[in-house]
């Protein structure tokens, strides 16, 4: 399953974990499934800043209508001010 829906999230500071909870309306992760995205600077980036998985402990599942990203201090402190989109 894809989804494609841009939505602005707090600012974080380079060098500190940064946490987001994204919350479905409906309930759209199973227990069981598995979850991957990548951080770039736009949705068209041809880079790839970081990629979070569940097997990596940086998206975890919250619930059937619930993830949370983790962006960990070492990835932060790589990025420049500024956006970038995770996809």
């Amino acid at each position: 399953m894809t989804i494609a829906n841009l939505t602005e999230g707090p600012a974080g500071l380079g060098g500190y974990k940064y946490r987001l909870q994204l919350e479905a309306q409906g309930a759209v992760f199973p227990e069981e499934a598995r979850f991957a995205g990548q951080l770039r600077a736009n949705l068209n980036a041809e880079t790839v800043l970081a990629t979070l998985t569940s097997e990596g402990d940086t998206i975890l599942r919250r619930g059937d209508n619930k993830l949370e990203l983790i962006i960990p201090e070492t990835v932060t402190a790589e990025l420049t001010p500024g956006s970038v989109a995770f996809v």
